[in-house]
C-alpha cells in the first residue's frame, strides 16, 4: 500500500518542490526583480517542452505548485505580474493549445464537470458585464470608462482563469496509473505544506528576533507564509494552502476503517497524519478548525454507514486517531522546544496561545468579521439576482490597527471579503452560489460509486474534504481562489459516473485487468 502513495512521483515531487525553494532564496536575495524574469522564463520552456511531451507532466506540475507554495509568488518579476503561478499556467495552457490544434488531443465534454462549469462561467460572464456596466456608468470627464473600477474587477475576479486548466484535465486519459502518479503529486506537496510549516516555526523559536528581519521579508514578499508573533518565542505560521494536509490526513485515515494495517504501515501513516494535524493546529486558523470538525464527522458517519466496521475496527481507528494526536503534539513540542534555543519558550504562554484562539471571541478577527456582515447584506439587497460585479467595494467599521494607522480612523473599505458564501452573491448574483452548489453536488454524485468499490478510501476522503472546503469558505473564501478552485480541478480524473465504475469491476472480474498501477488492486 505505501507504494501506492510514495513511489517514485512521490519523491520527484518532493525533491522538486526542495529544489525550487531553494533556488527561490539566493533569487529574491541577491537577483534583482527585474532581473528575476530570465529564471521564470527559463521554467517556462521546461514546463512547455514537459507538456507537450506529455500532457499530465504539465498538470502534475500545476498542482504541485499550487499546494506547496500558497499564494504562487515564490518566485516574482517587476515585469507586469508575471510570477511563478502565471509562468506554469501558460506555458501548460499554451501547451495544450498547440496539441489541441495539432491534434493531438481533444477535451472530453461528456464529463460531470462540465455542466456546473458551464454554470459557474456563466456567473462569471454576469459578474464581470456588471462590473463594465458600473465602470461605464460611472466614468467621468468625458471618459469611456472608469479605469480604477474596471482594473479593481479584473484584479478581484482574475483568480477564476484558473478553471481553464479543466481543458488540460479533460483532455487526459487518466488511466488507473496516472490517477496514481496524481495522488502522489498531491500527497507530496501536501506533505511539504506540513515539512515548510514545521521548518519556520523552528526557525522563529531557535533564532533571536533581530536575526530574522531578512528571513521574514522572504516569507512576506513572496507571499508563502503570514507569521504573527503570539508570544515571546512562539509564532502563528498560516499559509493558505495549509487546508491540504488536512485533505491528505482524511483521505489516508479511511485505512484504519477498512484494513488490517502492518506495524510499518500504521507508523509511517500515523506519522504522516500527525504531521498534517500539526500543521492546522500550528496555523491557529479557527476557519480551518470549524470545517475541520464538520469534515470529520461527516468523515465518520460515512466510514460507520458504509463500511459498517465491528466495535474492535472502531476502537482501533480511534485509538491510532488519539496516537495521532499525541504524535500531533509532539512535533510541535519538538519544533519549539529541542534542542535548546536560543529564545526562551514558555509552555504557559503555548497554552495561552490555544487557549484565547478557542475561547477569544472577540479579538479584532471575529468583530470586523462580523462588522462587515451588515454592509454585505445592504449591499447584496440593492442588487439580489444579478448582483454588483467584481470589484465591488464594501466599507465598513474596523478595530484591526493596521487599518486603523493606514486610513486615520476605523473604516476600512475592500472588495476582499470574509463572508465567501455571500461574496459569491454580492458579485455574481444569485446564480453564483446555486452555480457552486451544483458544483458541489456533482462532484459528490461523481465520487459517489467509490463507496460501493475497493477504493472506497478515494470516496470518502474526498466527500470529507468537499465538506471541508465548503464549510471553510463560510468564514476564509476559498472558492474565489486557485486553492479552493484546484481541489474541484483535482478531482475530475477521479470523478466518474456509475456506468463507468461497474465496467471497470467487470473487466477486473473477468481476470482482464493485471493490476499492476490500478488504484484499487493496489489496494485489495
Amino acid at each position: 500500500m505505501l507504494t501506492q502513495f510514495f513511489g517514485k512521483p512521490f519523491w520527484i515531487t518532493l525533491s522538486g518542490l526542495l529544489g525550487i525553494f531553494c533556488l527561490s532564496i539566493p533569487i529574491y536575495l541577491f537577483i534583482e526583480p527585474s532581473q528575476s524574469q530570465w529564471f521564470l522564463w527559463g521554467i517556462v520552456a521546461i514546463v512547455f517542452a514537459l507538456t507537450l511531451w506529455r500532457l499530465e507532466l504539465g498538470v502534475f506540475i500545476a498542482f504541485a505548485e499550487l499546494i506547496a507554495f500558497s499564494h504562487g509568488h515564490l518566485i516574482s518579476s517587476s515585469f507586469a505580474p508575471f510570477s511563478l503561478r502565471i509562468a506554469i499556467f501558460f506555458s501548460v495552457i499554451f501547451a495544450w493549445l498547440v496539441l489541441l490544434f495539432s491534434k493531438k488531443v481533444r477535451p472530453q465534454f461528456n464529463h460531470p464537470f462540465v455542466a456546473p462549469l458551464i454554470f459557474i462561467l456563466v456567473a462569471l460572464f454576469i459578474g464581470f458585464a456588471r462590473a463594465f456596466s458600473i465602470a461605464h456608468l460611472s466614468a467621468t470627464d468625458g471618459a469611456l470608462i472608469n479605469h480604477r473600477i474596471l482594473v479593481n474587477a479584473l484584479m478581484d475576479g482574475n483568480a477564476y482563469c484558473y478553471l481553464l486548466y479543466a481543458f488540460p484535465l479533460l483532455s487526459v486519459t487518466w488511466t488507473s496509473e496516472k490517477k496514481r502518479q496524481l495522488l502522489q503529486v498531491f500527497f507530496a506537496a501536501s506533505i511539504w505544506v506540513g515539512l515548510l510549516t514545521l521548518g519556520i516555526v523552528f526557525v522563529f523559536s531557535h533564532f533571536p528576533e533581530w536575526m530574522l528581519g531578512t528571513v521574514y521579508k522572504f516569507f512576506r514578499d513572496t507571499r508563502l507564509a503570514e507569521i504573527t508573533k503570539m508570544y515571546e518565542g512562539i509564532f502563528r505560521v498560516f499559509l493558505p494552502s495549509q487546508i491540504y494536509p488536512l485533505f491528505a490526513a482524511l483521505v489516508l485515515g479511511v485505512f484504519y476503517w477498512m484494513r488490517n494495517l502492518s506495524k510499518k504501515e500504521w507508523i509511517i501513516l500515523s506519522f504522516i497524519k500527525g504531521l498534517c494535524l500539526a500543521t492546522v493546529i500550528i496555523s491557529l486558523s479557527r476557519s480551518y478548525w470549524l470545517g475541520g470538525f464538520v469534515g470529520v464527522i461527516c468523515f465518520l458517519a460515512l466510514n460507520i454507514i458504509i463500511l459498517k466496521p465491528g466495535y474492535k475496527r472502531v476502537l482501533h481507528a480511534f485509538g491510532s486517531d488519539i496516537y495521532t494526536f499525541f504524535i500531533a503534539f509532539f512535533l510541535i513540542i519538538f519544533t519549539l522546544f529541542l534542542p535548546i534555543s536560543y529564545q526562551q519558550v514558555g509552555a504557559d504562554g503555548l497554552s495561552s496561545v490555544f487557549a484565547s484562539r478557542t475561547t477569544d471571541l472577540g479579538d479584532v478577527a471575529i468583530s470586523s468579521r462580523w462588522k462587515l456582515l451588515d454592509p454585505m447584506l445592504e449591499t447584496i439587497a440593492s442588487a439580489p439576482l444579478l448582483g454588483s460585479g467584481f470589484g465591488t467595494t464594501v466599507s465598513f467599521e474596523t478595530d484591526d490597527p493596521r487599518a486603523v494607522a493606514m486610513t486615520g480612523g476605523g473604516i476600512w473599505t475592500t472588495y476582499a471579503m470574509e463572508w465567501g458564501w455571500l461574496e459569491l452573491w454580492l458579485k455574481m448574483g444569485l446564480l453564483g452560489p446555486i452555480a457552486f452548489l451544483f458544483l458541489f453536488y456533482r462532484s459528490i454524485k461523481g465520487l459517489w460509486p467509490y463507496l460501493s468499490t475497493k477504493a472506497t478510501w478515494l470516496g470518502i476522503g474526498f466527500i470529507s474534504s468537499l465538506v471541508i472546503l465548503f464549510c471553510t469558505h463560510f468564514f476564509s473564501p476559498y472558492l474565489n481562489h486557485p486553492l479552493g478552485l484546484g481541489l474541484f480541478l483535482f478531482l475530475i480524473p477521479f470523478i466518474e459516473t456509475r456506468t463507468s465504475l461497474k465496467q471497470e469491476v467487470i473487466v477486473k472480474e473477468e481476470g482482464l485487468n493485471k493490476a499492476k498501477g490500478m488504484i484499487e488492486p493496489a489496494l485489495s
